[in-house]
C-alpha cells in the first residue's frame, strides 16, 4: 500500500499538530536548566525538533472534532469536581480510626475510539482518590483503584460519575456522540466484593 502524497497544506496540518508538543518540550527543558533565556529556548527548540524527528509518535487515530462549549463545560466541570475530591482524600487521611476502604471496579466505556478512552483514564487518574490500575483497550473497559467505597451502591455510583465524565469528554470531543446505553450490566467488580 502507497503512502499518500504530503501536500503543503497537509504538512502544514502536521506541523499545526507538532506545536503543542514542541512547545511543552520547550517549557521542560527551560525548566530542567532554571534559567529563562532566549537562548535556553532556542536550544530547547532546536533540541525539541530533533527529538520529536528522530522519535515520532504514533498517530493516533481520531474521528472527530473540537466542541469548544462541550471542552469548556468538561475542564469546567473537571476543575470543580476536583474541590469536592480534594477534601475527601483530606478528610480520609486526617480521620483517626480503621484505614479507608478501597476497591478496584470495572468500568465499562462506550467510546471505541482511543482518544475519547484515553482522556477520560487520564482525567479520572488527576482525580484525588481515584487511579487507573489497567485499561482494556479491546473491551473498552477501565480499571479503577477508588478510595472511601464502602458498599456496591457507592461502587456504582463511582461507575456512573465516570461514565458521565465519559460523556462530557465525547462532547467535547467527538463527532457524533453515540447513545446512552441502558444502565444494565455492569461488569463484575475487579477485585474482592465491597
Amino acid at each position: 500500500m502507497t503512502k499518500p502524497a504530503r501536500t503543503p497544506a497537509r504538512a502544514l496540518t502536521e506541523a499545526a499538530w507538532q506545536l503543542p508538543l514542541l512547545l511543552w518540550l520547550v517549557a521542560v527543558w527551560m525548566l530542567l536548566w532554571g534559567t529563562f533565556s532566549i537562548a535556553n529556548a532556542v536550544n530547547g527548540l532546536i533540541l525539541a525538533i530533533l527529538v520529536t524527528r528522530l522519535f515520532p509518535l504514533p498517530p493516533v487515530p481520531h474521528v472527530g472534532r473540537l466542541h469548544p462549549w462541550g471542552a469548556t463545560v468538561l475542564m469546567g466541570r473537571f476543575l470543580w469536581d476536583l474541590i469536592p475530591a480534594t477534601l475527601q482524600v483530606a478528610a480520609h487521611a486526617l480521620r483517626p480510626g480503621p484505614p479507608v476502604r478501597s476497591a478496584v471496579i470495572a468500568v465499562q466505556m462506550r467510546s471505541p475510539d482511543d482518544l475519547p478512552l484515553t482522556l477520560t483514564a487520564e482525567m479520572v487518574s488527576l482525580t484525588p482518590g481515584s487511579a487507573i490500575v489497567e485499561m482494556d483497550r479491546e473491551a473498552r473497559v477501565l480499571y479503577v483503584h477508588v478510595l472511601g467505597l464502602s458498599d456496591r451502591a457507592d461502587a456504582d455510583a463511582v461507575r456512573d460519575d465516570i461514565r458521565a465524565l465519559e460523556d462530557r469528554v465525547l462532547r467535547a470531543v467527538a463527532r457524533n456522540p453515540p447513545p446512552r446505553p441502558a444502565r444494565a450490566g455492569h461488569p463484575p467488580l475487579a477485585a474482592e466484593e465491597i
